[in-house]
């Protein structure tokens, strides 16, 4: 419970900071800085080394979809005056947010097998909420760099109803091995999924 209380506290104080797009080297340092901590910790290694790697892991259900980009994340040439409009700002931190929360959820349900994901995503991730964060961040880009934000958008929100649907389980029954296996990896591809958007925009 210890290791669990210190996931939360870190993803707390990472939600609180509010990620500019004004100071997206310092927000991205951030980001890393709770890698970091979740690593030393023994909580979520797994994350922090896809994160930190150079690829995408070899078992991301959408790598097909996200190996399409129109245009890469660092060649992208960003609206600075959409940037700093509130909706942009809001939605930057939102999109944080939803990366913390993943990994969160993750760092739980590796302490706890039975912990109630469903409810976590339904309250962090909820779908129509996603899809106004994501049209938002939309509003920095033009026409041919949105496609590949689209994709990656649209491979997130697919990966989300995926979670829902391996972490669900009757009432009343546990959740079996093989089911927390197939959770964990759809929790896996969903940060992958959150850490390839993040770049267009940290």
């Amino acid at each position: 419970m210890a290791r669990l209380a210190l996931i939360v506290a870190l993803a707390a104080s990472a939600s609180v900071a509010a990620l500019a797009p004004t100071s997206a080297k310092a927000s991205l340092t951030q980001k890393s800085a709770v890698l970091n901590k979740l690593a030393a910790s023994g909580l979520g290694a797994a994350l922090a080394a896809a994160s930190f790697a150079g690829s995408v892991a070899p078992a991301f259900a959408y790598e097909g979809v996200y190996g399409m980009d129109t245009v890469k994340a660092k060649d992208a040439a960003r609206d600075t005056d959409a940037l700093d409009t509130d909706a942009v700002r809001k939605a930057v931190r939102e999109l944080n947010d939803m990366g913390v929360a993943t990994m969160r959820i993750k760092a739980a349900i590796d302490e706890n097998p039975q912990f109630d994901v469903v409810k976590c995503i339904r309250n962090d991730m909820e779908t129509a909420a996603v899809r106004n964060t994501f049209n938002n961040l939309n509003a920095v880009y033009d026409e041919d760099t949105q496609k590949s934000t689209d994709r990656l958008q649209r491979g997130i929100l697919q990966e989300i109803f995926e979670v829902e649907a391996r972490a669900r389980t009757e009432p009343g029954k546990f959740r079996s091995e093989k089911k927390v296996a197939a959770t964990k990896d759809s929790l896996n591809k969903l940060v992958v999924g959150f850490q390839k958007l993040d770049a267009f925009y940290f």
